[in-house]
């Protein structure tokens, strides 16, 4: 073990992490697995029984005897990877678009539907889906048609919340109170 004080590691944290392994049984009816040691996970054919790992329970015994402070650094940190891992997705996605693009325009020349790569295939799927150009004009349509099954069955949160604000209510809609927390990073000085 790394953080063993033979090997190196810091003796007050090893003995945090002795205490947190030594205390990591989940209580009798541990929130996260109801007792089974279990978490259920729905995949594409049901549920699925997987097991909640150790270090997963030693992390719940240390998160309950972390200060509030301590919980507010390990947040900062955890956005901090957060952060760092989506500007990897992002520069990743900036690469798939471009590769996509040029195997369609090498596609197109070839006039091909399918190609293959040693460890991979791919095809041209193609699909149709609505782009408004004139809001206006297919607002009319749908009023005029009665055609609402064209809209998806999302609300503008910012105008029923100005409207909840003036004290208004919108027939089968309720205003419903979210709590998040917002993190800033402290001021060096």
């Amino acid at each position: 073990m790394r953080t063993h004080p033979d090997r190196g590691g810091d003796a007050e944290q090893f003995a945090g992490l002795q205490w947190a392994y030594e205390r990591s049984e989940p209580p009798k009816v541990c929130p996260h697995c109801e007792g089974t040691k279990f978490i259920a996970r729905k995949t594409g054919w049901g549920t699925s029984k997987i097991p909640l790992p150790l270090l997963q329970r030693i992390q719940v015994v240390i998160l309950e005897t972390m200060t509030l402070g301590q919980l507010i650094e390990e947040l900062k940190s955890l956005k901090d990877q957060k952060e760092a891992l989506n500007d990897q997705i992002k520069a990743i996605n900036a690469q798939v678009a471009e590769v996509n693009e040029a195997i369609l325009q090498k596609m197109d020349e070839q006039g091909l539907e399918r190609g293959e790569g040693t460890s991979a295939s791919v095809y041209i799927n193609r699909s149709v889906k609505a782009e408004v150009i004139d809001f206006d004009a297919f607002g009319e349509y749908i009023v005029e048609t009665n055609s609402l099954h064209l809209l998806n069955r999302a609300v503008n949160n910012a105008a029923c919340r100005e409207l909840f604000e003036r004290g208004e209510t919108i027939p089968g809609v309720m205003p419903r109170q979210y709590r998040t927390l917002n993190i800033r990073s402290a001021r060096v000085k």
